[in-house]
């Protein structure tokens, strides 16, 4: 849970990346002894969050984060804009409204 947390942070959420293999490898390994001690239902859930939730909880954060934060602040359009913008001036045909013609 605190490696989903650490990933959900900008910046730092990338580091799940090479941090969390550790932490899914810790899982995988108390998951075949919990199920060798005769745990197996609860063996099997947590090799199935340490093989697949948590691996893809960690890629999935930081990318959803992120799209988050450029959706709240608005930065993509006036990306868009200068784009635009940039393919008119190579004479491609764009959607450019007059809004910048000279």
């Amino acid at each position: 849970m605190v490696g989903l947390l650490v990933a959900c942070i900008p910046g730092l959420g990338f580091l799940m990346w090479f941090i969390g293999a550790p932490i899914c490898l810790a899982g995988f390994i108390l998951a075949i002894i919990g199920m060798a001690k005769g745990e197996v239902a609860s063996g099997v859930m947590l090799l199935i969050a340490s093989m697949v939730v948590a691996p893809l909880a960690f890629f999935a954060a930081p990318l959803v984060v992120s799209g988050l934060i450029d959706a709240f602040t608005g930065t993509q359009p006036d990306s868009q804009r200068k784009i635009e913008q940039f393919l008119h001036e190579k004479g491609f045909p764009t959607r450019v409204q007059n809004s910048f013609n000279p």
